[in-house]
């Protein structure tokens, strides 16, 4: 079956003839002025004017005559480059319409007016036959925020405009040809004599590599073309000097703003730079078609009027009109007010997402900027952060400005605006109103009798299809335009007319410096802290005391007044969240925000979790660093806020983002100088507090109990994510800081496990436990109890501080702190703890004796003096209680570090088991009794039930070995008939019957323990994992230490004989030891080798019958 081809709607092809009439070159062609006559049975064209190698180039008039069926006449008069319209020109068109401005490459490019012969006007940017850009905007306020309505505004935005330098490219600067022929070895003279043959002599194809460019670029910009491009900096004024045969010419680069920064502008600005002298020969004013007034030009026309129409449809949400305007009038959906709102940005406004979907498909940028450099989603994302704080639309602009005196500076003088006005006073003359010329007065330009190759006539880029008939009634489209305009600035005003109801309006991006109050959280006398807060609250009191019962008269009205506002305000922040959802969803960058303030920041003032997510979710980055706010991140900015339940949702979404808390803040210029008298190297800069040093620097009214509990929410989720809480700023971490100011947040710190409870916490070198037992920190623990009044309003006794203080030791020991590791005070070193908790006892005992001089009178500012001077190192004198409780407290971390000691030792008894087992796992548990070797310790100090416990602490390592359930039952049954030969519950030999009981026993007690552990978890979920002795490798050196007090053995140390695995350091020692129950299994066998008990006489035996007698 043969193919048959699809079909087309090519025009047939009818020849035509040509006849030329002017100059020619040395080559024949066509060059310098001619006129040209194409004839065919469809139509008669005619060009006259310059001509280059056979092409249309230069000024020249071109005429399409007999047009189509209906035989119409155009006409273009203007620029032409390589037979394309290019520059500025005027078209002329059969229905009257007149169209002059700038051409691209035979489409309208550029500002221009088109003029209708019914005295009407379509003013703008042209982007083909399209308005891209009107001259016109709404006679109200506008409805996107307008940021550069006042100066302040305007050094906002300058921040993010592009920059636009001048250059002048010379024209055959650089000879592509010659310098080739010179790289394939080619003499430099016949090089200069050949390299015009690498160009063939009819290549009119200026994107061929082939093409000649230079020559056409000659002809037309003579010997250099003006240009703009785009530089990030302001550039240094280059002088840079044309050498002609006697003299030299000096040029300066100007910098100027970019029109808008949308790309499509970029480029017009560009094309229009580069033809500004063949506009300059015009009547027409670029600075009114880019600014207006509107008034300067005739009424308008069709094309303008439907643009106004879609731009407030597009707010209004008339989606019929508004896809009636895209479809059938073809009107632009890229189409932009005079300050470049497009129809999107007002549709966004407008929360009118159905309508942005809309225009999206039709071919809109979503991401289209206006002249603030803010784009639709930029503004929506603004709208809702303002209407989250009460704010109107009177009052946004306020809200979103800082103060003229903290605002950024004035842009550089420098950096000029290029025929656009940005003064929102500015009003144009009404001499320079504008009048359509019917043609162009310019004269031909001269032939260029050395120019160089082909012309071809336009074919089909003649001419646009006209259909007079089908053009509408502008009476309708002034029906449609008058009745939206009505409904806009009706809709408008009452948006306007709402009051703000806060006042003053403040600066909603207003960050708090958090160096500042952690500096002022340093400084603080906590004792005026805590009398200024029972003040506070008192006068608090007393107000409501003094509240007048009228005013609760109208209460329940009130309350009803605020519900419906309330209702009414989440209705709205829905939609408006809706708009957001959906311009995301539509291809919305949020990374190309930037005007006023970046998204996450805006959101994060907002408050909004919702809004973060999202705008991660799409690209935003999350750890981005904002320069202008003291150079914080989003997640910096959410927590300097003050402490809100909103605020803490925000900053737990940044963390679920992936926002980093684990970073330092940068110290401000004026608060790294009063921080210390010192000068600080320029990386101290860096060095700043960590996000917990903010949170804990926070200062809470103490009525507002609900806010404590906000702010250990926030202390436990930096935690949870990552925030180092042993890194020190200004000589403290933020574990230090939680233990001088309450012991419930130092709770916090102690169960996460992000803490490490042994590293050093501050300056000193002090780890936690060295700190609970520092002399100073000691007696700053009724300063704790205030706090802990201020907090709950209660005054708690000592006992219960010291309850909490031991509950806090108690929980340090529980989750790592481990108090046999070496430490250090200052630059002082000790073995453990104990040795150092020892020396302060010393200390304090020696500074409690009475002076031995006696008749020396000191005077009271001596006194006083050496008494700050003893209590800055911590040796003031100290009450018996307060020593007794030292005491106490040390007596307890001994304890622990004993059963510390114990656990190590029972795990090290058992893994020597378990090693003997693996290696004899193929023989019989009673078959490897004589494999090992410490039977009487195994069963001294080792039980099934804590067998069981170290079994379940080594599994956590993931070792094979301590998987195998084989083995488990093996070991626990040799340990059984350890612990019940040791307490001669069974006799030696092992007989058949005592393995069965053993064996049924063991398996017994597995049982019940996997039961215990399958519901103990859920029961009591663990916040971090315990301490866990038996896992430490090498404890040899750590655990060498006296089994009493604890303190590091030295040379002369006893060792117990029974066990052979402990150690004490005195007969005191041991002698406290074996009054201990349960403490140590060899304490009878101690007490009767050092301590022994001697016989009765018989005349001791006669007195006691006698005594009881």
């Amino acid at each position: 079956m043969p193919c048959n081809p699809p079909k087309t709607n090519a025009d047939k092809m009818w020849p035509y003839d040509e006849y030329y009439h002017g100059e020619r070159d040395e080559e024949r062609r066509k060059s310098g002025f001619g006129n040209v006559y194409w004839s065919s049975p469809e139509f008669q064209d005619s060009y006259s004017g310059s001509m280059l190698r056979d092409t249309m180039h230069g000024e020249g008039e071109y005429r399409w005559r007999y047009a189509g069926p209906e035989h119409l006449a155009t006409t273009y008069e203007g620029r032409f480059y390589n037979n394309r319209m290019h520059g500025y020109g005027m078209m002329s068109y059969p229905d009257g319409r007149v169209f002059t401005g700038l051409w691209h490459k035979n489409i309208r490019w550029g500002p221009g007016v088109e003029t209708h012969a019914r005295l009407r006007e379509d003013v703008g940017l042209w982007h083909g036959y399209q308005l891209l850009r009107l001259a016109w905007r709404p006679h109200v306020p506008s409805v996107a925020i307008d940021i550069m309505s006042n100066p302040v505004g305007c050094n906002v935005v300058a921040q993010h405009r592009i920059l636009m330098a001048t250059t002048n490219k010379t024209i055959g600067e650089v000879n592509s040809a010659l310098e080739i022929l010179k790289q394939y070895g080619s003499d430099p003279l016949t090089a200069a004599e050949k390299w015009t043959k690498l160009y063939p002599k009819n290549c009119t194809d200026t994107y061929s590599q082939l093409c000649h460019v230079a020559v056409f670029d000659r002809a037309y910009f003579n010997n250099e073309i003006p240009l703009l491009n785009e530089v990030s900096t302001i550039p240094q004024e280059l002088n840079a000097s044309i050498s002609s045969k006697e003299s030299a010419t000096e040029t300066t680069t100007s910098t100027y703003f970019a029109w808008n920064n949308n790309k499509v502008t970029i480029h017009m600005m560009k094309h229009c730079f580069t033809h500004e002298e063949q506009w300059n020969k015009s009547r027409l004013s670029m600075k009114n078609i880019l600014s207006g007034p509107r008034y300067n030009f005739k009424p308008p026309g069709k094309q303008e009027l439907d643009s106004r129409s879609l731009l407030m449809a597009s707010y209004l949400g008339h989606i019929s009109n508004v896809a009636q305007l895209v479809n059938e009038y073809d009107i632009m959906p890229d189409v932009t007010d005079n300050q470049g709102n497009s129809a999107i940005m007002y549709a966004a406004c407008g929360d009118q997402p159905e309508i942005i979907h809309f225009l999206v498909e039709a071919g809109a940028d979503v991401d289209s900027f206006n002249d603030a450099c803010c784009t639709p989603l930029g503004i929506t994302i603004l709208r809702y952060a303002l209407e989250k704080r009460n704010i109107p639309y009177n009052a946004m602009l306020q809200a979103i400005l800082p103060p003229p005196t903290s605002g950024p500076p004035p842009p550089d003088e420098k950096i000029l605006e290029w025929n656009i006005v940005r003064d929102p006073q500015h009003t144009a003359e009404r001499g320079d109103i504008h009048k359509t010329p019917s043609k162009l007065y310019a004269k031909p330009a001269p032939a260029h009798k050395h120019s160089l190759s082909a012309q071809q006539p336009l074919a089909k880029k003649k001419s646009e299809k006209i259909d007079v008939d089908t053009l509408a009634d502008t009476s309708d489209d002034k029906r449609m335009y008058d009745s939206l305009n009505l409904e806009y600035m009706i809709r408008v005003a009452e948006a306007y007319s709402v009051a703000c109801e806060v006042n003053p309006v403040p600066y909603i991006f207003e960050v708090n410096n958090m160096c500042k109050d952690i500096e002022a959280s340093y400084g603080d006398d906590s004792k005026k802290v805590a009398d200024k807060l029972m003040k506070k609250s008192q006068s608090k009191n007393i107000k409501q005391s003094m509240k007048p019962s009228r005013d609760m008269m109208f209460q329940d009205q009130e309350d009803s007044l605020v519900d419906a506002k309330e209702i009414l305000k989440q209705e709205k922040l829905s939609r408006i969240m809706a708009t957001i959802t959906l311009l995301l969803a539509d291809g919305a960058d949020p990374r190309n925000i930037r005007c006023p303030q970046p998204p996450l920041f805006i959101a994060a003032v907002a408050s909004s979790p919702d809004l973060v997510r999202e705008l991660v979710k799409h690209g935003a980055d999350v750890n981005e660093v904002y320069p202008q706010v003291y150079e914080y991140s989003a997640l910096d900015i959410a927590v300097s806020a003050p402490l809100s339940s909103e605020n803490l949702t925000v900053i737990r979404a940044l963390l679920e983002c992936g926002a980093n808390p684990d970073h330092r803040l940068k110290i401000p210029e004026t608060a790294s100088h009063s921080l210390t008298t010192t000068t600080k190297p320029p990386e101290a800069i860096n060095n700043g507090p960590t996000l917990l040093h903010a949170v804990l620097s926070k200062k809470i009214d103490n009525e507002d109990v609900h806010l404590f509990e906000i702010r250990d929410q926030m202390l436990d989720l930096l935690l949870k994510y990552g925030c180092n809480p042993i890194t020190q700023y200004n000589g403290g971490s933020a574990v230090d800081l939680a233990m001088n100011k309450c012991l419930d947040q130092f709770d916090i710190f102690v169960k996460s496990p992000q803490t490490d409870l042994n590293a050093i916490i501050n300056d000193l070198n002090q780890t936690i436990l060295v700190k609970m037992f520092y002399l100073p920190f000691c007696r700053g623990i009724p300063l704790t109890e205030r706090l802990q009044t201020a907090t709950s309003g209660w005054n708690g006794s000592k006992i219960i501080i010291r309850l909490q203080t031991h509950f806090q030791l108690t929980n340090l020991l529980l989750y790592g702190a481990d108090p046999l590791l070496k430490c250090q005070n200052g630059e002082d070193e000790y073995g453990n703890l104990f040795a150092f908790a020892r020396k302060m006892l010393i200390g304090v005992e020696a500074s409690r004796k009475p002076s031995n001089i006696a008749g020396v009178k000191k005077s009271k500012s001596d006194a006083r003096t050496k008494k700050d001077a003893a209590s800055k190192h911590g040796l003031v004198k100290t009450s018996d209680e307060n020593q007794g409780d030292y005491k106490q407290a040390l007596e307890l971390v001994v304890d622990c570090a004993r059963l510390l000691y114990i656990r190590w030792l029972q795990a090290k008894l058992m893994k020597e088991l378990i090693d003997i087992v693996d290696k004899y796992r193929h023989r019989s548990w009673n078959m490897i009794l004589k494999e090992h070797k410490n039977k009487k310790c195994t069963g001294l100090w080792l039980t099934v039930v804590r067998s069981l416990e170290i079994w379940d602490v080594l599994k956590s390592s993931r070792k094979r070995l301590y998987n195998d359930e084989k083995i488990l039952k093996q070991v626990l049954c040799i340990i059984h008939f350890y612990y019940k030969r040791t307490r001669k519950i069974i006799n030696i030999p092992l007989t058949f019957q005592d393995k069965e009981i053993i064996d049924r026993e063991v398996v017994t007690l597995i049982h019940e323990h996997k039961l215990a552990t399958i519901w103990t978890p859920d029961m009591v979920p663990p916040i971090r994992p315990y301490v866990a002795p038996e896992l430490t490798v090498k404890g040899t050196e750590k655990f060498n230490v006296c089994f009493e007090c604890v303190l590091p053995l030295e040379n002369s140390k006893i060792k117990c004989d029974s066990c052979k695995l402990i150690d004490f350091c005195s007969l005191d020692c041991i002698t406290r030891n074996i009054e201990r129950i349960n403490c140590h299994p060899c304490s009878s066998f101690l007490k009767h080798k050092y301590f022994p008990t001697p016989e009765p006489t018989e005349s001791d035996t006669a007195e006691v019958i006698e005594n009881k007698i």
